[in-house]
C-alpha cells in the first residue's frame, strides 16, 4: 500500500514550490505543515460520514470554517478539500473492489459540489478583485478603443482562467497519482471505465486531462465574461453572486445544471462528438457575451 499522504506533501511541497500556483495554495513551509496536520485529521474522521456531508462539511470538522471565510488556513483548505474528494473517491471503489486511476479522479472531481460551488466563487471574488485593480483596464479606460476595450477585458479573463484550470487540474493530478499510482487503466477490464461504459479503451492520460483542463477554462470564461460585462455596470455586480447560486443549485436539485454540462463523463469520453458539443456551447455563450458586452459600450458614453 503506497504511503500516500507523504507522497502527497513531498509533491505538494518538491513540485510547487516557488510556482505562481504555489503562492496562491500556501506551499510554503508552514503551509505544508498545515496540509500535514490537515490530513491526519482527515484520516482521523469516521469513514463513512453522514449522509449528505459535502466538502464545506469537511473543511468544517478540520478547521471549524469553509473555503473562502478569510481564515488563516483558508488557502490550505482547498487543498484539503481536493484530497479528501480524492480519498473518499478511493475509499468507496476499494470497497467495491474497483481498480481507479489518475484519469477517473480527474473527471469524478468535476462534480460541482467538489469542484464548483466549493473553489469558483473564491476564484470569481479573486479575479474581480484583480481586475479592478489592472493596469490593462485603467488604461483602456482612458486611452483604449471602444471596439477593443471589451477585447482586452477578455484576454485578461482567458489568462485568469488558463491560470486556474491549470492550477486545479494539477494539483488533483497529482495528489491522485499519489495515492493510486497509475496514470490511466481504461484498457483493463477491473477499471471504473469498464464498470461504467462496458467497454474498454486504450485512450492516454495526457488527453483527459487537457479535456478536462478546457472545460474548467470554458466554466471560468463563461462567468468570466459574465463579470466583465459588469464592470460597465457596477450597480449590478451582485447579480454574479445570484448566478452563481442558481447555477449550483439547478446542478444539485435536477442534475442538469452548468456544471454538470460542461463536464467530462465516463459515457461521453469515447463519443468525440458529444466532447466537441460541450465546446463549441461554452465558445457559443462566451462569443454571446463579447458580442452583448460591444453593443452595451458603444451605446454608452465612457469618455
Amino acid at each position: 500500500m503506497l504511503d500516500y499522504k507523504n507522497i502527497i506533501i513531498k509533491h505538494y511541497a518538491l513540485s510547487l514550490s516557488g510556482s505562481g500556483i504555489a503562492r496562491q495554495l500556501g506551499a510554503s513551509k508552514s503551509g505544508v505543515n498545515d496540509f500535514l496536520r490537515a490530513f491526519d485529521k482527515c484520516e482521523s474522521l469516521s469513514y463513512p460520514l453522514p449522509p449528505g456531508i459535502t466538502n464545506y462539511g469537511i473543511a468544517e470538522l478540520v478547521y471549524g470554517s469553509v473555503p473562502g471565510s478569510g481564515g488563516r488556513n483558508e488557502n490550505i483548505e482547498y487543498a484539503v478539500c481536493i484530497c479528501w474528494g480524492i480519498l473518499s473517491f478511493n475509499k468507496t471503489y476499494q470497497f467495491y473492489h474497483v481498480s481507479i486511476s489518475t484519469a477517473d479522479f480527474l473527471i469524478l472531481l468535476q462534480n460541482s459540489w467538489n469542484f464548483g460551488i466549493m473553489i469558483l466563487p473564491f476564484t470569481v471574488f479573486l479575479v474581480m478583485r484583480c481586475k479592478q485593480d489592472s493596469l490593462n483596464v485603467q488604461r483602456l479606460l482612458r486611452y483604449g478603443s471602444r471596439s477593443k476595450m471589451l477585447g482586452i477585458q477578455f484576454m485578461e479573463s482567458a489568462i485568469y482562467a488558463i491560470y486556474h484550470a491549470l492550477a486545479v487540474v494539477l494539483i488533483e493530478s497529482i495528489a491522485a497519482y499519489s495515492l493510486t499510482g497509475v496514470w490511466i487503466n481504461w484498457n483493463e477490464i477491473g477499471s471504473l471505465f469498464y464498470s461504467q461504459t462496458g467497454a474498454v479503451a486504450d485512450a492516454g492520460f495526457l488527453g483527459v486531462a487537457i479535456t478536462v483542463g478546457m472545460l474548467y477554462f470554458l466554466k471560468y470564461m463563461i462567468v468570466f465574461g459574465f463579470l466583465d460585462l459588469l464592470f460597465w455596470n457596477p450597480r449590478y455586480m451582485f447579480t454574479v453572486w445570484i448566478l452563481l447560486i442558481v447555477l449550483a443549485g439547478t446542478d444539485r436539485l435536477g442534475n442538469t445544471g452548468f456544471y454538470q454540462i460542461f463536464s467530462v463523463s465516463f459515457g461521453g469520453w469515447n463519443s468525440p462528438r458529444s466532447i466537441f458539443t460541450l465546446i463549441l456551447g461554452g465558445i457559443v455563450i462566451i462569443g454571446t457575451e463579447y458580442l452583448a458586452g460591444v453593443v452595451k459600450i458603444r451605446k454608452q458614453d465612457i469618455f
